[in-house]
């Protein structure tokens, strides 16, 4: 996806800013239907990112509660242990 992102990007590069690169054509840009494309596949791009992020910390919030529970029931064993000896 990045790499259509970056083709997208260089046509509007190519469409609307100046040969000496110092001008954009603005009013050419906001009507361009490459630009809402271009728009639209940022937004999924945030949207798969903030799935990521959500995905992520799911995981490592699961993972922190089971290494607590293993890590309680452990020191509980050797308690145990230490009162049977």
């Amino acid at each position: 996806m990045t790499s259509e992102l970056n083709k997208t990007i260089l046509k509007l590069y190519g469409r609307f800013l100046s040969e000496d690169g110092n001008k954009v054509d603005y009013a050419g840009l906001a009507n361009s239907p490459l630009f809402e494309q271009y728009q639209l596949d940022v937004g999924q791009l945030k949207v798969i990112q903030l799935f990521y992020n959500t995905v992520v910390v799911d995981v490592i919030i699961m993972l922190s509660f089971w290494w607590w529970f293993i890590l309680f029931f452990a020191i509980l064993f050797v308690v145990y242990r230490r009162q049977q000896v």
